[in-house]
C-alpha cells in the first residue's frame, strides 16, 4: 500500500487589478479538483508581493507584467535571486513582453483572458518543476 502524501502546491497571485485576481482565484479553484493547490496570498504590485512572499513563501507565483511601483519583470528578477526561487507564470494582457518573461525563467506566459485549459497545463508544468 502506497501512502504517499501529496502536499498542495502553494500559489501566490500578483496583479494590480482586483477583478483579475478574483478571476484567477476562480480558475484556480476549478483546477483544485484535479491538482492539489493552496492559495497562500495575493498582492497588488511587485513591492507588496516581495514583502508578503518574504513572510509566506510560495512555490508558484502568478504575476501580471504591468503594475505600479514594481512591474512583473522586476519582481521576477528579485524572486530569481532567492535561494529557492518560486516557479513564475506571467498572466498579462500584453504579448510584447514574452521574451523578457522567458529571460526571467518564466515557466509559462498566459494571455488574458486566461483559459482554464491553459492554466491547468501551466500548473501541471509547475508541479513537475517544483
Amino acid at each position: 500500500m502506497n501512502d504517499t502524501i501529496v502536499l498542495p502546491l502553494t500559489v501566490f497571485i500578483v496583479d494590480d487589478e482586483p477583478p483579475a485576481r478574483n478571476r484567477l482565484k476562480d480558475l484556480l479553484a476549478d483546477c483544485a479538483a484535479q491538482l492539489s493547490l493552496q492559495l497562500v496570498g495575493e498582492a497588488g504590485n511587485g513591492q507588496e508581493a516581495l514583502d508578503k512572499l518574504a513572510d509566506t513563501p510560495a512555490e508558484v507565483v502568478f504575476m501580471d507584467i504591468r503594475m505600479p511601483q514594481m512591474d512583473g519583470i522586476e519582481l521576477a528578477r528579485h524572486l530569481n535571486k532567492l535561494d529557492h526561487p518560486p516557479v513564475i507564470i506571467f498572466t498579462t494582457a500584453y504579448d510584447g513582453y514574452a521574451i523578457q518573461a522567458f529571460e526571467q525563467r518564466a515557466i509559462d506566459y498566459l494571455l488574458k483572458p486566461i483559459r482554464l485549459g491553459r492554466l491547468f497545463d501551466a500548473l501541471s508544468r509547475a508541479r513537475d518543476a517544483v
